[in-house]
This record gives C-alpha cells, structure tokens and sequence, in this order.
C-alpha cells in the first residue's frame, strides 16, 4: 500500500488499464479531422520510418503509430483505407513532425525541398540545393530547381512577419531562383531511402563537430589547417596589406597562409578572389566532408602544437614562422644547417610585402625561365602563394606572358637573415613531420649536455675528488 493524494492505491488489486476498445481510430464515428490532417502534415518526411502498409520507406505526410505495437505505423493513405488489419483496441498517435528531421548543417549543394511556408504555400514541396548553411542565423542560402514566379496574389498574400524576405522583397512579376536566408525550419531533406538519408548525417554531424572545437581540440583553436581548406568565416577580416578591415558573416573561403603567432590564418575569400585576408582562429570553421576528414585535421592540428616546441636542429628546407618583433608575420625556410653553438639559423624570407604586392617576392625565387615545363596546376599553386591574380583562361601560356611584364629572366635570390632559434617555430606541412622533427630536437638535447660538461670540467672535478679522499683511508682499510 502507498499514500498518494489521499486515497489508498494497491498495485495488486488495482485494474491495470485498457484501452477503450472500439473500432479503428480512421472510422467515421471517431472525431479526426483527417482533411485538417492531409494540410498540417502534408510534405513531412519522417526518415527511416517505412509504411506497414504499402512498404513505403519513408512516410510523407501524418504518421500514424501505434502506441501498443513497438513498431508500427501507417501513411495516411493506408490509415484512411484500413489497408492492414490491426487490432481495433489500439491507439494511433498522430504525428505530423519528423521526428528527425535532419536540416541542421547541411553540406553546400544537398538536394533539399521546402515544407510550412504558410505565407508562401505554393513553395512547398519545390526542389533547391542548398548554397551554404548560415550558422548564425540558423538559415540557408538555397537555389531553386525550378524558378519561382513571384504573382501579384503571391505578393498579397505576404502579410505580418515574413518568412522569406528574398521573395517578400521583390515586386509581383519577378521571377526568383536564389532563396536567401531561408530559416532552416523551412527546409527538410529530399531523400526517400535510408542510405543517401545515412550519409548526409554523418557528414552534418561532423561539421557540428568541426564548429564546437572547445569539446575537439585540447587548446580551443585550430593550430594549423592544410593549404586550400575550405573555411567558413564569421567575424572580423582584416586586409593583409593594412588597408581595410571588414565583417563578414558565414561567407566561404580557403587557407592560403598558415596559423601565426597572432593567432590568424591568411585567408582567401571566395567573394573576393584578388584579395587576402587575415581571420583569427576563433572566427573560422574548417568545412568537413566526414568525420575521417574532421579527425585528419585534429590530428594536423594537435601535431603542429607540438612541432612549435621542436626548435632544434631543424633540417635546412624546413618552413618556419619567424617570431622576432620586427619581422613578426613573416615566415621563411631554414637555408644553412643549424649552428648548436650559436643556437641559431639562417632562414630565407618567404613572405612578400603585402603593401607592394606579392611580383617582388615572386622575383626574388622565381625567373621567366622557371615557369616553362610546369603544369597549370603547379603554375597556378605559385600564383595563389604570392596572391597574385591568375590569368584568365588559365593556360600555361598565359602564366608564362602574364610573368614576363614583372618577372626577370632568372631570379634575383632572396634575402637571408640570422635569427636565434627562440624567434622561430616550426610549420608543418602533413602530422608526420612532427616525429622527425622531435627526434632532431630531442638528440641535438642530448648532445648539448653532454658537450656542456667539457673535459676540462671534468679533469678538474676528478683532481678535487682524488685530493679531498686521497687521505681518507679506503674501507677496506678502515675495516681491519
């Protein structure tokens, strides 16, 4: 027995509780609006849910389940038909919202439709792929597969607050194909059966997990990205040549420099495509493809953490950012091997004055009679390290004569300054660098100490032991 609102209650007496026996919840004599049902629910996807009834593998519209049945539902066209026998005592709970919905962070160009616009109905159920996700506002920039004709009823049934103001914007007689900030509410997934539904997750909920990297990464920062990554970027950029500094909100672009001291990657914008950016860590996102691809750059990026603390003997070639104050932001490549005693090197500048521009730096490693032989892609590898603007079409030719109004015949050479081994710090290029470079540092270590205690130190501290014991009696003396 147990006190509950003033009534005794036995779990051993009581009647355990049936349901109200009657006939199917579809027939006439129970009161659903199935009408009301066929509006509400009408184009919801329920992903991997399969009809019991016709053996459709996603249900579209009012779900049917049974709240008895572990599984069991029906589509309202084989509800309403009574297409399956069931038992009549059970209870169907009507579900018009997926209950995975599976429209948060999206890959760009995922083939999606729009459901519950009430402002706009003849949009639902139209085809678009997405453009990109903005996470900051929960939306999508989508481009239709069909244009839409925006018609005078179309734009006077836009009233109170509006759900798409790309359409509610535009005059009665335009046609509109791009859809911007759709709020993602509006966009479900256009996929029938399991597997494209499968992969689209496991692709979304890795770029979740590229956007949360306080939980991914030890330090909450990207310490290096591959060259060409694609990023999206929220927050400040400022011009690498000082020039100009602007917000940019959910746009995408790619890694063309790598992480430096001030905790900025060089950017490229896809909008601007002349210019470069520097965008600090916390205000870019790596775009994944799959959560291999996620773990490659958390393993780049915890790998280049612990190169930064590899300073010895670096091999000569190796890329490095230069920390001295005057030429902060720069990076170079190691050109003589390291000397232990001074504990420095002599390192190549590799960055170019942004303010000039990138064809002076170019001139320095490159002549006209480099460029001959390599192929576009090499071509157009070097063009995007200077960030100079490619020619167009891009052809080998075209880099070759585009060269020739501001490269020399062969190359001027470039400068080589002395730094100390403190101002510098490791770039890698691939997480097994790492190895190679902390074995390079751990044995010049070694070999430091033991060249620290020099033989002079050594035949000195023997002369002082052997003077200062050599009137001690030995033990076994002492011991007779």
């Amino acid at each position: 027995m147990q006190d509950g609102c003033g009534a005794n209650f036995d779990w051993h007496t009581a009647r355990p509780y049936t349901a109200a026996a009657g006939v199917h919840p579809t027939q006439a004599d129970v009161k659903v609006d199935m009408d009301s049902m066929k509006v509400e629910g009408k184009g919801v996807r329920h992903f991997l849910v399969s009809c019991d009834g016709c053996g459709s593998g996603c249900i579209v519209g009012p779900r049917f389940r049974c709240i008895h049945c572990p599984a069991f539902n029906l589509c309202i066209q084989c509800d309403a038909r009574g297409a399956v026998e069931h038992p009549g005592d059970h209870v169907f709970q009507i579900l018009l919202t997926s209950q995975q919905s599976f429209h948060h962070d999206l890959p760009a160009g995922t083939r999606v439709e729009l459901i519950g616009l009430k402002q706009h109905p003849l949009l639902n159920g139209k085809l678009a792929t997405t453009c990109r996700f903005l996470p900051s506002r929960n939306s999508y920039d989508l481009q239709l597969a069909d244009p839409f004709y925006v018609s005078d009823a179309t734009a006077l049934h836009c009233v109170g607050p509006a759900e798409l103001t790309s359409v509610t914007q535009l005059r009665p007689g335009t046609t509109v194909s791009h859809l911007k900030n759709v709020p993602m509410k509006f966009v479900q997934l256009a996929a029938d059966t399991p597997e494209p539904v499968h992969a689209v997750a496991e692709v979304s909920s890795a770029q979740r997990a590229a956007r949360n990297r306080h939980r991914l990464l030890p330090q909450p920062l990207w310490a290096a990205l591959p060259r060409l990554q694609q990023v999206q970027i929220s927050g400040q950029a400022s011009a690498t040549n000082g020039l100009l500094v602007r917000n940019v909100e959910d746009e995408f672009g790619s890694i063309v420099g790598p992480h430096l001291k001030g905790d900025t990657f060089t950017v490229r914008l896809e909008s601007e495509a002349g210019k470069t950016w520097r965008v600090s860590t916390f205000d870019l996102c790596p775009v994944v493809t799959s959560q291999e691809h996620l773990q490659e750059l958390v393993q780049y990026s915890n790998a280049q953490q612990e190169a930064w603390q590899c300073i010895q003997d670096l091999p000569v070639g190796q890329a490095v950012e230069i920390l001295d104050r005057d030429y902060l932001g720069h990076t170079g490549i190691i050109a003589h091997p390291y000397n232990p005693e001074l504990q420095c090197y002599h390192v190549q500048l590799e960055n170019f004055d942004e303010v000039a521009g990138g064809e002076a730096a170019m001139a320095e490693e490159y002549g006209v009679a480099d460029l001959p032989g390599k192929s576009i892609d090499e071509l157009g590898a070097i063009w995007d390290r200077f960030g100079l603007r490619k020619p167009s079409p891009a052809t080998a030719d075209a880099y070759v004569l585009q060269a020739m109004e501001f490269l020399p015949d062969t190359a001027e050479g470039p400068h080589t300054l002395i730094f100390p081994s403190s101002s510098l710090r490791p770039l890698i290029s691939s997480p097994e660098e790492v190895f190679m470079l902390r074995e390079r540092h751990e044995a010049s270590l070694m070999i430091s100490v033991r060249e620290s205690t020099t033989p002079s130190i050594v035949e000195s501290v023997h002369n002082t032991l052997w003077t200062t014991t050599s009137n001690v009696p030995s033990w076994s003396t002492a011991s007779r």
